[in-house]
């Protein structure tokens, strides 16, 4: 049924008792959805942008495992959502016009995923978060969110934490408890520094503070971690971290502050159309030669990746019409 003009889901489809799966996308002028859903485990309503709302769960519903309501014109969830029992995914991305999520929803115990990024209009998550004991997976980025409520050190089986572009003015200390976060997703913030809290995170792998301008400084950095992302962080430069253990992927500005540090391996993202003047090998036209040594390539237990960039250059309408 996706893609097509259906205005209303019909309460008949309550009798397809066998009815396990239903994928609505992109159906932009459903409008309807009634209360009984059957026994589905999987709902798509993925860009069904004319849908404002979700209707209200009258029994408990144990056999829903994912809902998709991306892309949809929602403004709330019913407190009833509370029924669906048995709902592991959740996701409403870019849901524009959702402003607040109700308590309840921190009942749903087998929640092990939550989109809410894009969500512009949300600015608070429900204060008993920490109620979502299988909760894995958390994005927020891109919504108006600006604190954390404090329960979230409950989650403690979170593994993965986004919040990018959510207008942080500081992380707080209380996220060092999450003893399974393992991405942690911070970029585009306005916090100066990060909590020292933040070298309990002893399973965390990867960390972005990309474009992170206005942080100043590192602390010291969990001891798992292996990729940090550092990208467009301006006032960063002069306190890179010390160490060798992670790979880090920083602005090429920064290029000149490796120099005091034992990095084993680093990412440098090059904005412009010239190689700069402090690569060493480097020659006109479409080739580079780089010696390397046959011990050196023996000692590469991960190999030589070789690798190419790309320049399109597009050709006006003026051009093209001649």
């Amino acid at each position: 049924m996706s893609g097509t003009a259906i205005q209303e889901v019909p309460s008949s489809i309550q009798s397809l008792t066998k009815l396990i799966q239903l994928e609505l996308y992109n159906c932009t002028k459903l409008k309807h959805i009634p209360t009984g859903i059957c026994k589905l485990k999987s709902l798509s309503l993925q860009d069904c942008s004319e849908l404002e709302a979700f209707p209200e769960i009258l029994e408990t519903m144990e056999f829903l495992e994912s809902l998709l309501l991306i892309g949809t014109a929602i403004k709330e969830l019913p407190p009833s959502i509370e029924h669906l029992d048995g709902l592991q995914h959740l996701n409403m991305f870019n849901c524009k016009n959702l402003e607040m999520l109700p308590s309840s929803i921190c009942n749903l115990t087998s929640l092990q995923s939550l989109g809410l990024s894009s969500c512009s209009r949300l600015d608070k998550l429900p204060d008993n978060l920490g109620n979502l004991k299988s909760l894995k997976f958390l994005a927020v980025g891109g919504s108006a969110i600006s604190q954390l409520p404090s329960s979230i050190t409950c989650l403690e089986n979170l593994e993965r934490l986004y919040l990018k572009n959510c207008n942080l003015m500081e992380i707080p200390e209380y996220i060092g408890c999450l003893s399974s976060l393992k991405e942690l997703v911070l970029g585009g913030n306005k916090f100066e520094s990060l909590p020292k809290s933040i070298k309990h995170l002893s399973k965390l792998e990867y960390l972005s503070i990309r474009e992170c301008n206005m942080l100043r400084s590192l602390t010291e950095l969990p001891v798992a971690l292996k990729r940090l992302e550092a990208i467009n962080c301006k006032q960063l430069c002069q306190a890179l971290p010390d160490a060798s253990e992670f790979k880090l992927c920083i602005h090429s500005k920064c290029h000149k502050d490796l120099k005091n540090h034992q990095l084993d391996q680093f990412d440098i993202y090059l904005l412009g159309s010239e190689i700069p003047e402090w690569f060493t090998y480097q020659r006109p036209g479409s080739c580079v030669n780089i010696p390397v040594l046959r011990q050196t390539l023996s000692s590469m237990s991960n190999g030589l990746l070789v690798s190419q960039a790309l320049c399109i250059e597009t050709i006006s309408d003026d051009v093209c019409n001649a």
